[in-house]
């Protein structure tokens, strides 16, 4: 398990402009424990999105696994997902808010240039006109800095 979580702690970091994670025997043993449904992929999904929900300073595992070390909203969301009364599923950031919160990520560390050397495009490894139709789908619109093409 460490060889792949290490793989995709790295690959993650690399694709969101993020410094390099550790993976702590802790977080190993969040992911032994963890009953994984789906396959490599949905490994995959879990490191990268612990890894922006960690904001780059560390992968938030127990987050990213629908944990307790969320926001009191989303514990909240899952405390009803919890009653006997609630039909509903614990939350989990759905993969628009994990896309989302990876452009503005990109966007911030590129000061808003989208294409070109250094540029968000390039750091997320997709191509520029992707990127654009995802910034308008997702309605992503910068505070500091306006998003500019080069």
């Amino acid at each position: 398990l460490r060889p792949l979580a290490e793989h995709f702690a790295h690959r993650a970091a690399v694709r969101f402009g993020l410094p390099e994670f550790e993976i702590t025997p802790a977080d190993l043993k969040q992911l032994a424990a963890y009953h994984w449904p789906g396959n490599i992929r949905e490994l995959a999904a879990v490191i990268d999105r612990a890894a922006l929900l960690g904001r780059g300073h560390r992968l938030a595992l127990e987050a990213a696994l629908g944990g307790a070390e969320q926001p009191p909203a989303t514990r909240r969301v899952q405390e009803l997902a919890t009653s006997p009364d609630t039909p509903i599923r614990p939350a989990i950031p759905t993969l628009d808010d994990s896309i989302r919160a990876a452009i503005r990520t990109a966007l911030d560390r590129s000061g808003g240039k989208v294409e070109g050397r250094g540029g968000a495009a390039e750091v997320l490894d997709v191509n520029p006109n992707t990127l654009r139709s995802k910034i308008k789908k997702l309605g992503i619109h910068s505070k500091n800095h306006e998003v500019r093409r080069f």
